[in-house]
């Protein structure tokens, strides 16, 4: 009984002492953002890993698939409030544009677009510059990864 009692007066202290503590931003669990599509497959997302501390802002990078031999690489910023617009890196693609690889301001991705697999990248200094061919052997260039 002793133990009882104890246990009660425990809990009456944090719940008259523990007002307004939230363990997140008050409202992030309950606002839900789409962050996919009925219209397209979204595939392997890479996320920065350089921490923003100051916006508090951060980016994702992934694949969207239009048909099994169709995508492009996405670009979308994201905070505590939810996503910005997706920006097609690629443009229009009639091939596939897949295993994204991102750090800084860079991002490495492998193309069928030539006929066999090779690198393209794409730099950002105040905007995503146009895909640069990073490789041309003859040989596949497959499984980018930069960090």
């Amino acid at each position: 009984m002793k133990k009882l009692i104890t246990h009660v007066l425990i809990m009456f202290t944090f719940i008259l002492f523990a007002k307004n503590i939230y363990s997140q931003i008050q409202f992030f669990d309950s606002v839900r953002v789409l962050a996919s599509s009925d219209n397209y497959s979204y595939k392997n997302p890479v996320f920065d890993n350089h921490n923003n501390l100051i916006n508090q802002e951060g980016l994702i990078v992934y694949e969207r698939h239009s048909s099994s031999s169709s995508s492009y690489i996405m670009i979308r910023k994201y905070n505590y409030t939810g996503y910005l617009t997706e920006v097609s890196l690629t443009g229009n693609s009639g091939f596939l544009n897949i295993n994204p690889s991102y750090t800084n301001n860079i991002i490495v991705w492998q193309s069928n677009a030539s006929g066999n697999w090779d690198l393209y990248y794409s730099l950002n200094n105040n905007g995503w510059s146009a895909p640069e061919l990073l490789d041309s052997a003859s040989s596949d260039d497959t499984s980018p990864y930069i960090y």
